[in-house]
């Protein structure tokens, strides 16, 4: 059923003819056999794209509101926004607010945007969202629960939009190996069109066969991102003991404060980098914040903070000092030594670790 039509926007459906983007509920989202189809690509009918933005297939929240990335904690949306200017202000569920995890560390307060306006202003500054399935079965919305999946039919995507020069894949490795599974051969035929991004470890291992004939030939970079997805959590923070000695609070065991700055700091420096917003950002690790995860009390509100506009940022101003923090976090001199994006940047010492209890034998 069509809920939505904008004007803006170009749809490119599976013949990948031209029409005015549509919103819809996909016609294999069939719940009781666990079919799960796709959305159309979002892509601006004036403003040529650079940047392609590929998710593995919309998760269940999506498909069922016919958006793109409509879970709340997931990152995508908050993420563009404060690279680009803006605040995610839709949600679903009832919630009229980003998840604390997140919303402490947003850098804009204003302007307050709604679905359509986020998809003009992501289109409009020459970025496309699409993503690798068209279709598949999927009991849930893990990428790990998929089978039988069909692809979307980028070669032709990529064809009609020459000007596309970088794919970021949002749902990480994962929808990098379905892109590198399902385009194989057109991937073995084109090798010389894509090379993996310079700065991105992931896309050297699974691309590594992939390159350009000369230097000087233009490629299509391949970006694989760190998972917008609220499933996906960094290395470091996997273990209760991993965060105590990165400086994570104790009280987000399965969420730690700095899992969305550090994500963001990745989208901002591959995806994000050309952006004003993003090159006027702190970097990752510079503010105490980006290690702690506040209280309510402690999040922005009209009147903590002046309402930003699109070209400025707006970080928490109020610093964080609740009982509930009570690990170390990096020193000033720790971090401010540090170049801008250090991937090293949690390198901190460790605390003292507490002493172990006597096991009790239970009769």
């Amino acid at each position: 059923m069509i809920v939505a039509t904008i004007s803006l926007f170009l749809v490119v459906d599976r013949s990948l003819s031209l029409a005015m983007l549509k919103t819809t509920k996909s016609p294999h989202f069939i719940l009781d056999k666990g079919k799960k189809g796709s959305l159309a690509p979002l892509v601006h009918a004036e403003i040529a794209p650079h940047t392609l933005i590929l998710g593995t297939q919309p998760s269940d929240n999506s498909l069922k509101h016919g958006s793109y990335y409509m879970t709340n904690a997931n990152a995508f949306w908050h993420i563009a926004g404060d690279a680009l200017g803006f605040r995610r202000g839709f949600h679903i569920d009832n919630r009229t607010e980003a998840v604390d995890f997140i919303r402490a560390h947003i850098f804009h307060q204003n302007p307050i945007y709604n679905y359509e306006q986020a998809v003009e202003k992501l289109t409009s500054r020459g970025y496309a969202v699409w993503d690798v399935l068209i279709e598949s079965e999927r009991k849930g919305s893990l990428d790990s629960d998929i089978k039988n999946a069909i692809g979307n039919d980028l070669p032709s995507f990529l064809a009609m939009y020459p000007t596309i020069n970088k794919i970021c894949f949002a749902s990480g490795a994962s929808s990098a190996r379905f892109f590198a599974r399902i385009h194989k051969s057109y991937l073995a035929e084109n090798a010389h069109v894509f090379k993996p991004h310079p700065d991105n470890p992931a896309s050297q291992v699974l691309f590594s066969h992939l390159g350009p004939k000369n230097d000087t030939q233009q490629c299509i970079q391949l970006c694989i991102m760190e998972s917008v997805s609220p499933a996906a959590n960094p290395r470091q923070t996997w273990t209760t003991e991993a965060q105590r000695r990165k400086g994570f609070s104790d009280q987000w065991t399965q969420r730690p404060a700095a899992v969305y700055p550090y994500k963001r700091d990745q989208w901002f420096r591959l995806c994000y980098n050309r952006e004003p917003a993003v090159m006027a950002a702190p970097a990752f690790g510079s503010l105490d914040s980006h290690f702690r995860t506040p209280l309510s009390s402690d999040l922005f509100s009209n009147e903590q903070v002046t309402p930003s506009s699109s070209s400025s940022l707006t970080p928490i101003p109020k610093k964080m000092n609740s009982p509930l923090h009570e690990f170390p976090l990096p020193s000033t001199s720790t971090t401010t030594t540090k170049k801008p994006h250090d991937e090293n940047i949690f390198d901190v010492a460790p605390s003292t670790p507490p002493p172990k209890k006597k096991r009790i034998r239970q009769r």
